[in-house]
């Protein structure tokens, strides 16, 4: 399930709104373990077309990990 979503934001959302691109060589595996905040950012606005029952899920997800780093770490 994360395979489709990581790849449908590399095959169809990021082409259209680069906010953030991989290098041809990145997988899935790398981003997930070097930068797991942005590889749950990147589930959550993907999820919208494959599985937008979860969506709502990780979208909370991602602002709970946002907010504790934001407010409560000040990063």
């Amino acid at each position: 399930m994360a395979t489709k979503m990581f790849s449908c934001y590399v095959d169809q959302l990021a082409p259209h709104m680069p906010a953030v691109i991989f290098p041809p060589n990145a997988t899935i595996a790398d981003v997930r373990t070097t930068k797991p905040v942005l590889f749950l950012a990147i589930l959550s606005v993907s999820s919208r077309i494959n599985y937008p029952e979860l969506q709502p899920i990780l979208t909370r997800e991602v602002m709970s990990l946002y907010a504790d780093r934001i407010i409560l770490h000040g990063e």
